[in-house]
């Protein structure tokens, strides 16, 4: 074996390792955020395991659809961060009856 083999399958050992803990997050998150960022993770994990493929298999043509994938999951990813920004400013801490100054002074 020559060693580009051996670090590939190593790389792709490691990146199921990461991908197993992301749905594991996934499945045990408590909160809907740890979800989220674990879902991202994933997402990153498989374009790292397209990125593999495309270096085992040496096609050049995986950068356009990696590029692809990269900009639709960083699309995906800044409008459930917007979504969940949105969704904490509406809950109980923009209340009026809540005296959120830094001093504890009536505003």
């Amino acid at each position: 074996m020559d060693a580009l083999t051996v670090l590939l399958a190593v790389s792709a050992g490691v990146l199921v390792l990461a991908s197993a803990l992301a749905l594991y997050r996934i499945a045990a998150g408590p909160t809907a955020l740890d979800r989220i960022v674990a879902s991202d993770v994933l997402v990153s994990v498989l374009l790292g395991m397209f990125c593999l493929v495309g270096a085992w298999w040496r096609l050049p043509q995986v950068v356009t659809v990696l590029m692809s994938l990269a900009l639709v999951a960083f699309l995906g990813g800044v409008a459930v961060a917007r979504y969940a920004a949105r969704d904490r400013d509406s809950g109980w801490a923009r209340d009026d009856r809540v005296d959120m100054s830094a001093d504890g002074r009536p505003s």
